[in-house]
């Protein structure tokens, strides 16, 4: 074998549309395989029943079942706050809180279906902007900087550190 020559500008052209197709499809799956893994990480995959992600483009549908509107709030925030992202479907449905168990000595009645309750937001979003910090975020919502504390807490595992903040990145603000 050696080298062969060949016509540069002549023979069998790629198809650009299927290509592109092909290319986003790869994409596609590697962002949805990073962000399962982002979520596991946070701690957050085993806080959702049926954990579903499909993502087109740069949205991603998420769908499963939480157990309330935080953690809801906490995993749509941690995917959109994802590089690569830029819209997230919400599609979780909170459970309403298990019931009380029974007394000692009590029958087990058959488990139900686990119902869902009506979503409402448990907080309000703030998008970061240049030189905000959670002190100066606290005071413009809170009414108080020292409640910089309450938003780092409302946002965790998604922030680790306060001063680890960037603009656009959207943050969830407690009630």
């Amino acid at each position: 074998m050696g080298f062969f020559d060949f016509i540069k500008g002549s023979g069998e052209d790629v198809d650009e549309t299927a290509l592109e197709a092909q290319e986003r499809e790869t994409s596609d799956k590697m962002l949805k395989a990073k962000l399962f893994r982002h979520l596991r990480n946070k701690g957050l995959e085993e806080k959702i029943e049926g954990l579903s992600l499909e993502v087109s483009d740069d949205k991603v549908t998420v769908g499963g079942k939480v157990k309330n509107e935080d953690i809801a709030e906490i995993v749509v925030l941690s995917v959109g706050n994802f590089q690569g992202v830029a819209g997230v479907d919400d599609k979780l449905e909170v459970t309403a809180p298990a019931p009380a168990a029974a007394g000692a000595g009590a029958v087990a009645a058959a488990p139900a279906a686990t119902p869902t309750v009506e979503r409402k937001p448990a907080g309000v979003f703030h998008t970061v902007e240049s030189g905000d910090t959670l002190w100066a975020i606290a005071e413009k919502h809170l009414g108080d900087g020292n409640k910089y504390t309450a938003i780092f807490e409302a946002n965790k595992p998604m922030l680790k550190d306060p001063d680890s903040i960037y603009p656009g990145q959207k943050l969830r603000i407690p009630k």
